[in-house]
């Protein structure tokens, strides 16, 4: 499948790709240094950020000429899709995670972060691998020849429509709908028993917002390519490009700051414990 849009999109690509990477492995880097604290948001931050580091690796891989044919094409393909579905499942772990933490249901962290890694691992490659009885991998040009799961050509419009919606509509929307829960009933015990700012706790929906920025263009675009194919609509490609494949650079922003504050908070509690123990 040929997508002859604008000259551009290639360099813009792999620009928004190396931009993703550099985020996602310096996030790494960053939750490796910071295990010590034991936090269990640390440690599915850091499995949000070995997520992003490998999708943006499978998009880097697009660019090295050969690797998009053949049995390579299948590789990539792959990871990108598995990789990104991850990502996904750790944002969704963080916000239940972090309903169950706030409303005293607090989860032993580590067995916690193990379940995740288990059942997502097996989770996102049965769906990833599931696509593949539903289409075929084919290379998009235009954003450096990137192998994907996509549907078959010969199948029609209402079956594009369905293989669409079973492998990326159902996944995306459910991923927003349980983190918007999640969140939602986090603020609402939040505000009712804690009394704690509004502010503090409304922002939690940012990593809901930046879920949505990073699904939603795709999604619409993948939809609209069904029966627009000469991609008529180029600037839905480009926020599919800048946005989508950005996902890296945006979970590090939110994720990051709230590692962050995570960090500060508990070196702030060691402390006074240590303070207190000095003074008995």
């Amino acid at each position: 499948m040929s997508l002859n849009c604008e000259s551009y999109l290639p360099a813009l690509n792999g620009y928004i790709t190396v931009l993703s990477f550099v985020s996602s492995f310096t996030m790494t880097i960053l939750c490796c240094q910071n295990l010590n604290f034991g936090q269990g948001a640390i440690l599915l931050t850091l499995g949000i950020a070995c997520s992003d580091l490998v999708y943006s690796l499978s998009n880097i891989l697009s660019f090295i000429n050969g690797f998009s044919e053949g049995a390579l094409c299948y590789i990539e393909a792959i990871l990108r899709e598995w990789s990104f579905n991850f990502s996904l499942f750790f944002v969704v772990a963080m916000a239940i995670f972090f309903w169950r933490s706030t409303i005293g249901e607090d989860p032993d962290q580590r067995v916690y972060v193990k379940k995740v890694v288990k059942f997502g691992t097996i989770l996102c490659l049965a769906l990833t691998l599931q696509i593949i009885w539903f289409g075929q991998y084919v290379t998009v040009e235009n954003i450096g020849s990137c192998c994907f799961i996509s549907y078959n050509d010969n199948i029609s419009d209402a079956g594009k429509y369905i293989v669409r919606t079973i492998y990326e509509c159902i996944p995306d929307l459910l991923c927003i709908g349980i983190s918007l829960f999640c969140y939602y009933r986090t603020f609402k015990f939040l505000i009712n028993t804690a009394g704690r700012e509004k502010y503090e706790n409304f922002q939690r929906f940012g990593y809901t917002f930046v879920m949505c920025l990073i699904l939603l263009p795709g999604l619409i675009d993948n939809y609209y390519r069904v029966r627009h194919t000469n991609c008529e609509k180029s600037w839905l490609v480009v926020l599919h490009i800048v946005l989508t494949h950005s996902a890296g650079t945006l979970n590090a922003l939110v994720y990051g700051w709230q590692q962050r504050s995570l960090i500060k908070k508990t070196a702030m509690l060691l402390q006074s414990g240590t303070s207190r123990n000095e003074t008995r």
